[in-house]
């Protein structure tokens, strides 16, 4: 996560300056304060680290996974185990490096590693219709293109509301995002935080070309790029380098990302627009001669919840609240806890082993 673990690879690299590299060995020395509220990310290894390894090392990491800003971004949401590691070792570099031991004294040296990365080989869509079939296969039914008015309280049942006609259940789980589910509960004032909480708008562009078009000799299966760097996009794949699957002999396949805290370029650009943007900006970084074969935007309005500073601690309240007022009802997602797929996945398994838990 950009946080440095090993001596040479620190010294050598160019990312950052002589002066930062000797302000982020502080940390060895620095005291260590316990955190009695929640700060945020940008705080934390800013005081840790300094400010240059914390804008071109971990900001373009951590940013990235949440689309957020990382000086409001709450570090007891999101990566508490920092704090706790600084705080055991008495210094963060200390911690991770002693992290790093442990997890390598603990893998199976005589198993390969495998990357970190995975991905269904005919795409995300493949495992929605997936779940869908096994779910029709077991008499479930699915309701498409049903909007829902409202979810309220009527003795022991939920009353849902959908498509003008009212739906008595024993329990309900909500999964929809936050900006959608809180127009629901508009009388509930102890679910008001959903009213404001913020979310960033982000895009993603597909873009296909012949082999011949795109000069990249690069080790690795794409960039991120610091907050500081004069682009829209922050990051890209090398599609074809991450997933030689997805893409036929001679052809290279790149996945822009396009949208940051506070910007509003997708909704103000159409996708040819937004097309060109990003093809602008990886010319500043990589060579690519002329236009793609073909590109795919894809466009994600307030699609990335904010964790900012204090966001878990107002989240367990709201839990707690539902669960004393409300009966067999839960809301849960990425609104929650965290926005990654794994994540969201065991989220998942959490609502429906406790709602069974409800119900029996």
């Amino acid at each position: 996560m950009g946080i440095p673990t090993e001596i040479k690879p620190f010294l050598k690299t160019q990312l950052i300056s002589p002066l930062a590299k000797a302000r982020a060995g502080l940390d060895y020395f620095l005291p260590v304060k316990p955190m009695h509220t929640d700060i945020s990310i940008g705080h934390f290894f800013r005081h840790r680290l300094g400010n240059e390894v914390l804008e071109n090392l971990i900001e373009p990491l951590m940013s990235g996974i949440y689309g957020a800003d990382i000086d409001k971004l709450s570090l007891k949401t999101t990566f508490p185990h920092f704090k706790e590691q600084e705080e055991q070792e008495g210094s963060l570099i200390k911690g991770m490096i002693a992290q790093k031991a442990k997890n390598k004294a603990n893998q199976n040296v005589t198993v390969k590693p495998k990357g970190q990365f995975k991905q269904f080989k005919h795409g995300l869509e493949s495992f929605v219709n997936t779940l869908k079939d096994n779910l029709e296969d077991r008499n479930v039914k699915i309701n498409l293109n049903s909007e829902v008015q409202n979810v309220k309280q009527k003795g022991k049942k939920t009353v849902v509301t959908v498509n003008g006609k009212n739906h008595h259940y024993d329990g309900v789980i909500v999964t929809t995002p936050h900006q959608h589910f809180v127009k629901w509960f508009q009388d509930d004032i102890e679910l008001d935080y959903f009213n404001y909480m913020p979310s960033t708008s982000v895009a993603t562009v597909v873009m296909a070309f012949d082999k011949e078009q795109v000069l990249n000799d690069k080790d690795g299966t794409g960039f991120v790029i610091a907050r500081t760097s004069d682009t829209a996009i922050t990051a890209c794949t090398w599609t074809n380098k991450k997933w030689p699957h997805t893409t036929p002999e001679g052809k290279v396949l790149l996945r822009a990302y396009v949208g940051k805290p506070g910007s509003n370029i997708i909704h103000h650009k159409d996708e040819e627009q937004l097309k060109q943007v990003a093809l602008n900006d990886l010319n500043k970084i990589m060579t690519i001669k002329g236009e793609p074969e073909f590109f795919i935007v894809t466009k994600l309005p307030n699609s990335m919840p904010q964790y900012e500073v204090g966001h878990i601690d107002r989240i367990r309240h709201i839990q707690k609240h539902i669960e004393d007022n409300y009966n067999n009802l839960i809301l849960t997602g990425a609104s929650f806890d965290a926005v990654g797929l794994p994540d969201c996945v065991q989220m998942a398994k959490n609502a429906s082993d406790k709602m069974i838990n409800y119900l029996n």
